[in-house]
């Protein structure tokens, strides 16, 4: 077989058919042959209906609104110099019949790569292939996590070198390796052509490395795809001794290395963690860039919606109309939905800045913190509880404080006025103070336990159930059960609406049986709260009987005193 295969999918772009015929042809083609199926108007046309299609199929097969996003796939495979458009027409009907894929472009490419040090032309032969995801007969989208795993990647890897007669590459597992795009591909070896021309030792100058420098620093503010971070490792180099050019170029090359080793080895856990995004209804393909607006807008909208919000916006940029919060130097926004509040970012990074803005919004909008529906990644949720813990720590402490406070200006009104008397009336304040307090906390422990008592029914009810032989109200509840569960939790490959609406009970009750006891029976919780709600009760019961004691006692006196007045003469008609 001799040639190695490989395919390679990433998201489509907006021009991806017009670079495949030609019509919008790239300014490094070394000249070649160029072999399309369909020119950009007729892919474009043909891309179009397969979408139609498949949303239309959808409603009817589903009863429900079409909600898939990403469905437009791009893909590069490896070919051989004799390699047909009938052998990758063969291929795109594999591809359809075996995973759903629909394929509305074919371009076979022989007009790119890079010209050699002996100026003869390397190609690069490859084919562009243009897929719609979504399934024909069902019209629902079949790349998605569960399904494509770099499991099923590899094995399609196999399946490509089988079918184009082509050997198939060594797992990158194994090798190490990093996929090289086709254009950076020919850079480099264009690059390394370039240096060893200019392969001559002598000494650098600090003008010549700044030089150096600054070129690179250009040709890549015109790639226009580095970050800060990238940038300050390229002025580190300005700050080295190097005893040649070629040294030089080693240390430049060797940073580009490292940037793309980073870069490609990210690529496909941030391509999955778009899609997973994407599949719960953030769509992260269509992130707005909004210019810096000024600072006093910034608290006029501020004052004008959020009049509660304490948050640092010095990075931040905004979108009045949409509300939102958008910083451009950690990559994400926060937008307000009306009655919701989404986060959409490209990586899980400084995750506790934005759930801190999030709850910052939600207090500024007034909403109550122990009724928040959340969903989202686990780190998200781990972050989320961390950070509503410390709130209600605060809030507990915030309590006490002024609990001690109002104790501390009891005890210095008994300084100015007559101590016994107003001894007792502030004994009885604090002693309603604390009641009271000790009510709230009661009410809200009784909660607590009514909730988890409710779940452990619902754990008792699902553990006794067979799938064989389900009355109607048992059905009913395992319905309430699971749209619950995925209210709270979020849809898996096992329990999801599609499989409500199908009303497999049998795959409903496996999934409840297994992850229900895993996230719903707190034993500990339960424990110690039936522990602090015993002990909050003895509390109660004391200070009640020590209220009961003071009324008797004053009641008392109240007795005495009037005994008094009566045979005092001072008061005698």
């Amino acid at each position: 077989m001799g040639a190695i295969s490989s395919i390679n999918f990433k998201k489509s772009n907006a021009i991806q058919t017009r670079h495949n015929d030609r019509d919008l042809p790239p300014n490094y083609l070394i000249g070649g042959d160029c072999e399309a199926n369909r020119t950009h108007k007729e892919a474009l046309a043909l891309k179009n209906q397969i979408i139609k299609n498949a949303i239309e199929t959808y409603s009817k097969t589903t009863g429900q609104r079409f909600q898939a996003k990403s469905y437009e796939w791009s893909a590069v495979v490896n070919i051989k110099l004799d390699t047909t458009m009938q052998d990758l027409e063969r291929l795109t009907l594999f591809l359809n019949k075996k995973y759903g894929f629909q394929c509305y472009q074919i371009a076979i490419h022989r007009d790119e790569g890079h010209i050699n040090e002996q100026g003869q032309k390397e190609i690069n032969h490859h084919a562009h292939l243009e897929f719609i995801t979504l399934n024909k007969e069902n019209g629902r989208n079949m790349w998605r996590r569960e399904l494509i795993t770099p499991k099923v990647l590899r094995q399609m890897q196999s399946e490509v070198a089988e079918i184009l007669e082509m050997q198939r590459g060594q797992d990158k597992r194994i090798t190490k390796r990093q996929r090289i795009e086709p254009r950076k591909y020919a850079q480099m070896k264009e690059a390394e052509k370039k240096g060893k021309k200019e392969l001559k030792q002598e000494l650098l100058s600090a003008k010549e490395i700044k030089e150096r420098l600054e070129a690179e620093r250009k040709a890549w503010i015109l790639e226009k795809n580095h970050t800060a971070e990238e940038y300050k490792a390229l002025r580190e180099l300005k700050n080295r001794i190097y005893i040649d050019k070629t040294e030089l170029e080693k240390e430049i090359n060797a940073l580009l290395e490292r940037l793309k080793s980073l870069n490609d080895e990210n690529t496909l856990l941030r391509e999955e963690n778009r899609n997973l995004k994407q599949e719960i209804g953030l769509n992260e393909a269509n992130i707005l860039a909004y210019s810096p607006l000024f600072s006093d807008f910034k608290t006029k909208l501020i004052s004008e919606v959020y009049q509660n919000i304490k948050h640092d916006f010095s990075n931040y940029y905004f979108d009045k109309e949409k509300k939102e919060f958008f910083n451009r130097k950690l990559d994400f926004k926060v937008q307000d939905n009306g009655d919701s509040i989404a986060l959409n970012s490209k990586n899980s990074q400084n995750m506790s800045e934005k759930v801190s803005l999030m709850l910052k919004m939600t207090m500024a909008k007034g909403w109550d913190l122990d009724n928040l529906n959340i969903k989202g990644s686990d780190k998200f949720k781990a972050e989320y509880y961390k950070q509503i813990t410390e709130i209600q720590k605060n809030k507990i402490k915030e309590l006490e404080n002024d609990l001690k406070a109002k104790e501390q200006k009891n005890n210095e009104i008994h300084q100015k006025e007559n101590k016994n008397d107003l001894r007792a009336i502030s004994d009885t304040q604090n002693d309603k103070i604390k009641l009271d307090s000790i009510n709230q906390k009661i009410n809200q422990i009784k909660q607590e336990l009514a909730t988890l008592t409710k779940k452990s029914q619902d754990l008792e009810f699902i553990e006794h159930l067979s799938s064989h032989n389900l009355s109607d109200s048992d059905k009913a509840r395992i319905i309430q059960i699971s749209e619950n569960f995925i209210s709270k939790y979020g849809e898996s490959v096992w329990l999801d609406y599609y499989t409500i609406k199908e009303k497999n009970y049998k795959a409903m009750l496996g999934h409840l049986k297994e992850e229900l006891p895993q996230k719903e029976l707190d034993l500990t919780k339960t424990k110690e709260l039936q522990q602090n709600l015993a002990e909050l009760t003895k509390q109660k019961e004391a200070l009640e009987v020590k209220s009961n004691q003071k009324s008797i006692k004053d009641k008392f006196q109240d007795f005495t005193a009037q005994q008094t007045r009566k045979n005092d003469p001072g008061f005698s008609r």
